[in-house]
């Protein structure tokens, strides 16, 4: 599996969360500059931001699962309430640890 990631790719990624190039900067732990260098293909960003955009994709799809528990969209037999609600809590302990990893990315403005 590569991390590698493109300039479109950055872009789609920012664009189809309508996120600003500073707002997706200061989630990624780069300055706006360098991200578009990055979207401008003027510099390679750093592998680190494939895994970085990597954990966002799967904590989106974590919570689109969790709520779609909670919704109930999952056809459940008679007396599986305890394990949809034991799989809602893993779920969201989840969630917790993907929140913990993405609220401190490692600085992505060193490498070039």
């Amino acid at each position: 599996m590569s991390f590698a990631v493109t300039p479109d790719e950055i872009r789609a990624f920012r664009t189809e969360r309508g996120w600003k190039v500073a707002e997706f900067a200061a989630l990624v732990g780069a300055k706006k500059r360098t991200v578009e260098d990055w979207e401008g293909g003027r510099r390679t960003p750093p592998l680190m931001l494939g895994i970085v955009l990597l954990y966002f994709r799967q904590r989106e799809s974590l919570q689109r699962q969790v709520d779609l528990m909670k919704a109930g969209a999952f056809s459940m037999r008679e007396g599986a309430e305890d394990v949809t609600d034991q799989a809602i809590a893993r779920a969201e302990e989840q969630l917790a640890e993907f929140d913990r990893l993405l609220a401190s990315p490692p600085p992505m403005d060193a490498a070039s």
